[in-house]
C-alpha cells in the first residue's frame, strides 16, 4: 500500500521592505454635521422629513404652531402705524417742512421718533418677526436626517436636540495610538480603515490631524479622513485603523509558518521531499507576515500550511493545487 504523506503548502523566504503595522480601534465621525434645536418651546405643527432622508441646505425641516406669533406681529404693525401718525403730527410743528420728516435734522428726528414711540414700535415689530422665525427649523447643511424622535402635535423637546443633519460624503476615523509610536505617524500618511460590521471592506484614508497632547493613559488621538463612495458608512461606526511603515531589507515569511516546540519558535522548510526543522528568532510582525532575524536564509522554501504535526526530516508532499 502506498504511503500517505502529509500535504503541505510552501512559500519562498524573501528579502524586502516589511510593512510594520499598528492596528487600533476607533470610531467614525461625519466630518460635517449639524445639530438642530428649536430656540423656543411650543407644539410641533409639522415635520417635513424623516430619519434617513436626504435634505438640501435651506430646506424646511419642521415648524411649531405660530398663531400667537402672528397676533403679536399684527399688534406690532398696528402700534407702528399709530406711532407713525404721531411722528408725522409732531413733525408738522417744524415750519415750513409741513410734516416732511426727510428734511428734519437727524438728531431732532431721532428725538421725535422716541417721543412718538415710533422707535419702540419698530423694535417691537422686529422682535415679533424674529420670534416667529424661531418657530421654523431649516437645514443648515445638505445631508441625511438622523436622531429625529419628535412627532407632530407634541411639545418640542426643550433640552434635547430635535434632530441632526449628517453629511454622508466624508468621515473621519478617530483612534488612539501609544506615545511611543508617534515617531512614524505623519499628517497625510495613508492608512487603512476597516469597518467592523462590514466584512472584507478596506478603505484607504489619510491622517488629517494628530492631537498634540498625550492623555493620562499615554495615548495620542489621531484622525484619518476617508470618503464614503459606497454610501455604506454611518456616523459612530466602530472601525479598525491600520497604520503601516516600511522597514527595509528584512527576511520575510508567512506569519502562520511559525510553530512552537518546547516554547521555542520553529519553522519547517521543504527540501527534496522532506520537512526540515529550524529554530528561528523573529522581530517585526503584522497580520500576515513576520520577520526572521536568525535561523533561515533567503530562498529557503518555508512550509506554512500542513505543518503543525510535522517532525524533523519527515517525508511530505507539496499541495498540487498550490499556486
Amino acid at each position: 500500500q502506498k504511503e500517505k504523506l502529509p500535504i503541505v503548502q510552501t512559500q519562498i523566504a524573501r528579502k524586502g521592505n516589511f510593512p510594520l503595522q499598528i492596528i487600533t480601534n476607533g470610531k467614525l465621525e461625519a466630518k460635517e454635521k449639524a445639530c438642530l434645536r428649536f430656540e423656543k418651546s411650543g407644539i410641533v405643527a409639522h415635520i417635513y422629513c424623516k430619519n434617513g432622508q436626504f435634505v438640501k441646505k435651506g430646506e424646511l425641516i419642521a415648524e411649531l404652531g405660530h398663531k400667537t406669533d402672528e397676533l403679536d406681529i399684527q399688534e406690532a404693525i398696528t402700534q407702528l402705524k399709530a406711532a407713525t401718525i404721531e411722528l408725522q403730527s409732531l413733525a408738522l410743528g417744524f415750519e415750513p417742512l409741513k410734516g416732511d420728516t426727510t428734511k428734519i435734522p437727524k438728531e431732532v428726528l431721532t428725538n421725535l421718533k422716541i417721543q412718538s414711540r415710533f422707535t419702540q414700535a419698530l423694535n417691537t415689530l422686529k422682535r415679533a418677526k424674529y420670534n416667529r422665525q424661531k418657530s421654523f427649523l431649516y437645514a443648515p447643511i445638505s445631508g441625511i436626517v438622523a436622531n429625529l424622535k419628535s412627532k407632530s402635535h407634541q411639545p418640542s423637546p426643550d433640552k434635547d436636540d430635535f434632530c441632526w443633519i449628517i453629511n454622508p460624503n466624508t468621515f473621519e476615523a478617530h483612534a488612539y495610538i501609544m506615545e511611543s509610536d508617534l515617531n512614524w505617524i505623519k499628517n497625510n500618511q495613508t492608512v487603512k480603515i476597516r469597518p467592523i460590521s462590514i466584512s472584507n471592506q478596506e478603505i484607504k484614508g489619510k491622517i488629517s490631524s494628530i492631537n498634540p497632547q498625550v492623555n493620562e493613559n499615554g495615548l495620542v488621538e489621531i484622525c484619518a479622513s476617508i470618503s464614503n463612495k459606497d454610501k455604506n458608512l454611518f456616523d459612530g461606526m466602530n472601525v479598525e485603523m491600520i497604520c503601516e511603515k516600511n522597514v527595509p531589507n528584512q527576511l520575510i515569511v508567512p506569519r502562520e509558518a511559525i510553530v512552537l516546540r518546547a516554547e521555542k519558535k520553529v519553522i519547517f522548510t521543504y527540501k527534496d521531499g522532506l520537512a526540515w526543522w529550524n529554530y528561528v528568532e523573529t522581530s517585526f510582525e503584522n497580520e500576515n507576515e513576520i520577520v526572521i532575524t536568525k535561523g533561515l536564509k533567503i530562498d529557503d522554501e518555508v512550509i506554512f500550511k500542513g505543518h503543525y504535526n510535522l517532525n524533523h526530516e519527515v517525508k511530505v508532499m507539496k499541495d498540487s493545487h498550490q499556486s
